[in-house]
């Protein structure tokens, strides 16, 4: 069975440390962090089937992202791939955003 998520982080993730900075706006960036699990944005306005939870988000929230933590007590490997690409924290991250 496979999962749907995104197992790396796509090129404009705005979890990344290279996004264009101020993008979202730090308010927005902290509305999604609240959130208990996000839909990869590339994937958000497709057809339910071909939705993907966000590797950016999996990556900061981990147990705090509900599709995380059910995929692992379900035994799923929800490793996620070229984090070094993504903010560690979410201070570091709402900053980057903040206009």
């Amino acid at each position: 069975m496979r999962l749907p998520f995104k197992k790396t982080p796509c090129n404009n993730c705005p979890f990344r440390k290279d996004c264009l900075k101020g993008w979202l706006g730090g308010e927005r960036m902290e509305e999604i962090l609240k959130e208990d699990s996000f839909i990869c944005h590339k994937t958000a306005y497709g057809a339910d089937k071909e939705k993907r939870q966000c590797a950016g988000h999996i990556h900061i929230k981990k147990e705090s992202n509900v599709f995380y933590r059910v995929a692992r007590a379900m035994g799923f490997d929800m490793s996620i791939g070229k984090t070094e690409k993504l903010f560690e924290n979410e201070k570091d991250l709402i900053k980057h955003h903040k206009r």
